[in-house]
């Protein structure tokens, strides 16, 4: 489930795909017809050649986007799309109040989830293999992403979960509501306490969800807006969270991908499965939506929390005696 706060929301249908039709073909592009897949992501489909454009808010957001992958295209990682100049000559489009950005379009071969067992092991594959090269981005991006501060959103979000804590209840009852507090309180405070000196740190993709994997020639990993430094787990641990519900969440499903032995006895590793994240980010995007919104999410938002909740419950307390 993925419930998304559109803050940059462009006006939809042909008045804007025109206007983009002719911002495109007065920079060089043929365009056959553009498609909205997102308020500002457009595939535009053309004589020869497709491409993806993707607004950013600010020129400083496509800068870091533009060094970061003609870095990463530097290393010689191949399983992703990267950024093309403009026919024009334009490394990048100012339109519309966006600072826009011309990817290339890789071609799917249907639609990638996570319910398939070939997927979970190629995403796997793809992921491992983006690390291994971002094992060799120079230290002078650091200056160019973020820190990844994980602890203190998730702490940010486990304190808005308690403020309306009530609300909750009503939706999944008292007993999943305080279990969920329970296990991320808990994790949370191991996390803070650990010693993070031991861990690797690398380049995060920070974004390792199914809808950013496009299966083509061979499976992709796609969508590095979320990119930052830190310890190189977390996408691993967002790789678990998608997947491990098609495994029933059962811990030693995981052992059947090689890319996750590194990880299956590290202790900030299993602290981070046991924090719920994947429900507590669906909380935090929920509360944030007006009311009308909310009633037309809230069931769905009620199905996703309680899938599987007495698998997952097994789960975390396996967990958590390992730990303990």
């Amino acid at each position: 489930m993925k419930m998304k706060r559109n803050k940059h929301q462009l006006e939809k249908g042909d008045a804007l795909t025109d206007r983009l039709f002719f911002f495109l073909t007065g920079h060089g592009i043929n365009v056959r017809y553009i498609v909205q897949l997102r308020p500002t992501v457009f595939l535009i489909r053309c004589e020869v050649e497709s491409y993806i454009l993707k607004g950013y808010s600010t020129y400083e957001q496509a800068r870091k986007q533009m060094i970061f992958l003609q870095h990463l295209q530097q290393t010689g990682f191949r399983l992703t799309s990267y950024i093309r100049s403009f026919p024009s000559g334009l490394q990048y489009g100012c339109f519309y109040g966006k600072y826009w950005l011309l990817f290339q379009y890789i071609q799917h071969i249907g639609v990638f989830r996570f319910n398939e067992e070939q997927n979970r092991r190629q995403a796997a594959a793809a992921l491992d293999e983006y690390h291994c090269y971002a094992a060799k981005l120079p230290n002078q991006l650091l200056s160019q992403v973020p820190f990844l501060e994980w602890n203190a959103k998730w702490q940010m979000r486990t304190l808005k979960f308690q403020r309306y804590t009530s609300l909750i209840s009503a939706c999944i009852g008292s007993e999943i509501t305080s279990e969920l507090l329970r296990w991320a309180e808990f994790s949370l405070a191991e996390l803070n306490s650990f010693d993070w000196s031991s861990q690797p740190y690398g380049f995060i993709h920070g974004d390792v969800i199914e809808h950013n994997f496009v299966r083509g020639e061979h499976t992709y990993l796609i969508d590095f807006d979320c990119v930052s430094f830190g310890p190189i787990l977390y996408d691993y641990v967002k790789y678990c969270y998608g997947i491990l519900p098609f495994l029933n969440w059962s811990f030693a499903a995981l052992t059947r991908y090689k890319e996750l032995y590194p990880f299956l006895f590290n202790r900030a590793f299993l602290l981070a499965l046991i924090f719920p994240g994947d429900i507590m980010r669906e909380w935090d995007y929920f509360l944030e939506l007006p009311s009308f919104l909310q009633e037309k999410f809230r069931r769905q938002l009620i199905l996703f929390t309680k899938n599987n909740y007495e698998l997952r419950f097994a789960f975390v307390e396996k967990l958590y005696n390992v730990i303990t």
